[in-house]
């Protein structure tokens, strides 16, 4: 009699098992000569795909190899003030890591060029903001655009450097939600094979089949010195936790899964800009009410709510170089 498991495999696998296993597959691309490149946001995801990387440069580098990594984050320049601060502590201390154990690591933060900030394109009458129901290019022009030029670039010194091919290692996980599984399938996202993406660069999802308990409980793993790791995360679980009012970033994780706001506006980012109007991000207004360190943000949210209140104010829009039909 043929036996029908209930369970999706490797449900009840150790995380311990699960992280080797990943391990052994960008150790085997550090092998091939292949430099990888971590896309890093300083959520929990990225976050634990980084320390499994470090992990592998470090027993590729322990076995006599030259593991190179890049990191690399996008800044829109209007990001939430307190993810800007995390992600750029937490790269230095990646930094920090390649150091002390002789890796090669660089970090980069990657800004939009100054004609596309939200600050001179939309401030100065240019543009306006990406509201719902119409044009949403805040995305392409204050992220996807940079890093793709980003990557373009660095990936050709890495030709010219007579290097392999860069692999890009990617947090996007199936269990996120079900437009993102669906995107994934599309794609072909694999955790054991790199594909390629739509600009033809090969990626890779290391944790693309874990759950958002598999990946808290490699936080910890990789937090509480069982394995070597570049941070302690503390600062990355506060975010979390504030951001929904609460003390407990696991608990504010299974919030936002049972409200449906895991991701806001069009970007897929988990706190979204400060001025974004693509959906109504609740997060910094959370954290400025639920503790007085966060108090000097509350100017941020006055322009926000502003922005939005002002949408169809025609008497504030500059008319100068648009086209007016109709009268």
């Amino acid at each position: 009699m043929e036996t029908i498991s209930l369970f999706p495999q490797g449900a009840f696998e150790p995380i311990e098992r699960k992280a080797d296993k990943a391990i052994a597959v960008i150790l085997a691309l550090f092998t091939a000569g292949h430099p990888v490149v971590v896309a890093y946001s300083g959520g929990k995801d990225s976050s634990v795909v980084a320390a499994l990387v470090l992990h592998a440069a470090l027993l590729h580098h322990s076995a006599g190899g030259k593991p190179t990594v890049v990191v690399t984050t996008g800044d829109t320049l209007v990001e939430s003030p307190e993810v800007a601060r995390h992600y750029r502590s937490e790269l230095i201390r990646m930094r920090a890591f390649g150091k002390a154990h002789g890796i090669a690591v660089s970090a980069h933060i990657v800004t939009p060029s100054l004609a596309s900030t939200f600050q001179v394109k939309v401030l100065s009458g240019r543009a306006l903001p990406s509201f719902p129901g119409a044009q949403g290019d805040c995305s392409t022009d204050l992220k996807i655009g940079p890093q793709r030029s980003f990557r373009r670039k660095l990936f050709r010194q890495f030709r010219q450097q007579g290097l392999a091919e860069p692999v890009t290692c990617l947090g996007s996980r199936y269990d996120e939600s079900t437009r993102r599984a669906a995107g994934m399938r599309l794609r072909g996202d694999s955790d054991n094979a790199a594909s390629r993406n739509k600009d033809g660069d090969l990626v890779i999802s290391p944790v693309a089949h874990w759950s958002d308990d598999d990946i808290w409980e490699a936080v910890s793993l990789y937090a509480g010195g069982a394995r070597p790791g570049y941070s302690d995360f503390e600062e990355m679980r506060r975010i979390y936790a504030h951001s929904v009012g609460t003390s407990c970033a696991v608990v504010a994780d299974a919030i936002l899964d049972d409200g449906g706001g895991r991701r806001q506006g069009k970007c897929g980012a988990r706190l979204g800009c400060h001025v974004c109007q693509m959906a109504e991000d609740k997060s910094l207004a959370n954290m400025v009410a639920y503790d007085d360190r966060y108090a000097y943000a509350g100017g941020l949210q006055k322009l926000n709510r502003f922005i939005r209140a002002t949408r169809y104010d025609w008497s504030r829009r500059h008319w100068i170089g648009r086209t007016i039909r109709g009268g």
